[in-house]
């Protein structure tokens, strides 16, 4: 992919020549779509997306845990608990 820098003189001395065409915005919105289509099936995006899941399972067990000893630390009692609870 080949990116080139446009110096700020050239962008404000003529902005319609900067605007590309629909037909070439048409086709960098499909050639955006067909690379990001290849790069989830190449990199291997469904098993990275699986570990994240598990991991994200895996830290609610100490989160919970580290939340109902800081309610017994605070003093709150278990009703106020069970009544407020989503």
């Amino acid at each position: 992919m080949e990116v080139t820098l446009v110096p700020p003189e050239l962008q404000e001395s003529n902005p319609a020549a900067m605007q590309p065409s629909p037909v070439h915005r048409k086709r960098s919105i499909w050639r955006i779509v067909k690379n990001v289509l290849w790069r989830v099936i190449h990199h291997d995006c469904s098993e990275i997306a699986g570990e994240m899941a598990f991991d994200f399972l895996f830290a609610m067990f100490p989160a919970a845990l580290f939340t109902a000893t800081l309610i017994l630390y605070l003093g709150i009692p278990a009703e106020t608990v069970v009544n407020h609870s989503i």
